[in-house]
């Protein structure tokens, strides 16, 4: 996993290089990306998940007033 440099600094950008993200994959019973979407919720901020361009997935954590 690897920090991408922000484009905003507001935001924090984080680039997995593994298995591809399936964004029409119906969600599954796991809690990871839960957990995600509640740890930012509790600081107010929020978290997007997207297919990286070639392998992986770009998770994108905004602060709160900055989306």
């Amino acid at each position: 996993m690897a920090v991408i440099q922000p484009s905003l600094p507001d935001s924090m950008p984080l680039l997995n290089n593994g298995r591809a993200f399936v964004a029409a994959r119906p969600p599954s019973s796991g809690m990871g990306l839960n957990v995600m979407r509640y740890r930012a919720g509790m600081i107010g901020a929020s978290v997007s998940f997207e297919p990286g361009k070639r392998n992986g997935v770009r998770v994108t954590c905004t602060l709160p007033g900055k989306k």
